[in-house]
């Protein structure tokens, strides 16, 4: 969270730099998104519990590309954390990571993973420089560049915590559907983010997440 200020500084100047250049109608919008997020292609052993969570905030900068301005390409600067609650255990052994599926009582394991999030949009809405009241279609693929992940079990009155190495950039697909401000939210990785350190597990764990997205002008 240290690093959220200096990115609230970045989508700040991008927001006034956009306005500043271009008196013509776009969608420039700050988005807010709280979304639940459970297991891609989980195996049956693998299991949820308690109330997992993400949300992501940041700005996009829209590029029409047709006259009416109805179309556009958006590319975009944010923050993601996602916090699941789960019984697939991450822990340090000897140097290495490594994963067991917790068999015995425990008190809570989740996974926490913090990203900077970089969006690329394909846009589409029923706006002009009048109506701001809309449809809108947005969809596209975004990079999300890990800067913590942490893994958290405890049971019988221990805690373990564990920070897991940042691997590299994975993609995820987003389409976000709705009226006005507010949108239907859908996103699913495309690469595990578990692969690069712990390649000797038999998941491959992605996530999947829906929810609500919010944009203001």
């Amino acid at each position: 969270m240290k690093k959220l200020p200096k990115i609230i500084f970045l989508l700040s100047f991008f927001y006034i730099s956009a306005q500043q250049n271009d008196l013509d109608f776009r969608e420039d919008q700050f988005f807010f998104s709280f979304s639940y997020p459970f297991f891609s292609n989980n195996p049956s052993d693998l299991i949820q519990n308690k109330f997992s969570y993400s949300y992501s905030l940041g700005f996009v900068r829209d590029f029409p590309i047709n006259v009416k301005r109805t179309i556009a390409l958006g590319i975009g600067l944010g923050f993601e954390k996602s916090v699941v609650y789960n019984n697939y255990k991450i822990y340090e052994d000897e140097n290495e990571f490594v994963s067991t599926i917790i068999i015995d009582d425990y008190n809570q394991n989740f996974l926490s993973l913090s990203s900077i999030k970089i969006p690329f949009e394909f846009r589409w809405r029923s706006a002009d420089e009048i109506n701001h009241s809309f449809w809108r279609i947005y969809s596209g693929i975004g990079l999300k560049i890990p800067t913590k992940i942490k893994a958290m079990y405890s049971a019988n009155g221990t805690e373990e915590i564990s920070f897991l190495p940042k691997n590299s950039p994975v993609f995820d697909f987003n389409i976000a559907v709705g009226y006005n401000t507010w949108n239907i939210y859908f996103s699913t990785d495309l690469k595990s983010f578990t692969n690069e350190f712990n390649k000797n597990s038999n998941y491959d764990i992605k996530f999947t997440k829906i929810g609500l997205v919010f944009y203001v002008l």
